[in-house]
């Protein structure tokens, strides 16, 4: 399984593709992918700070989005919380931290385009 950062998520959902590596295409379209659990409230908190705008009423996007029948929910579990506090050397944002706690946790690497994920090195990402 491979996990996709929620901006991959966003843009492999809403067929904006050309945004996406053609690597990470080919990664997403073979293998099963999941998101983290948190990646709906981001995409939630985006909306409400209108720095996205979806084609339909949050709630309705992320629940239509999260039924894909290719995607797995990926919760979040006290491991995963506990060891996102624990991630040396990596940024503040807590999403990107339970993202990539998640990642550890099940050794999935991660569809990013976030460069500061990239250069942590942590875990393997693929863009």
């Amino acid at each position: 399984m491979i996990i996709l950062d929620t901006h991959a998520w966003l843009w492999y959902y809403t067929k904006n593709v050309d945004k996406i590596s053609t690597i990470a295409m080919q990664m997403i379209q073979t293998k099963r992918y999941g998101i983290s659990i948190i990646s709906c409230l981001e995409i939630a908190l985006l909306v409400e700070k209108k720095r996205i705008q979806l084609q339909l009423p949050v709630m309705r996007w992320i629940t239509q989005a999260v039924r894909h029948p290719d995607l797995t929910v990926i919760n979040m579990t006290p491991e995963i919380l506990v060891a996102s506090t624990q991630l040396t050397n990596f940024h503040r944002d807590p999403a990107d931290r339970i993202i990539a706690a998640t990642c550890q946790q099940y050794d999935y690497p991660l569809i990013t385009k976030d460069k500061k994920i990239h250069n942590w090195g942590q875990i393997k990402t693929i863009w």
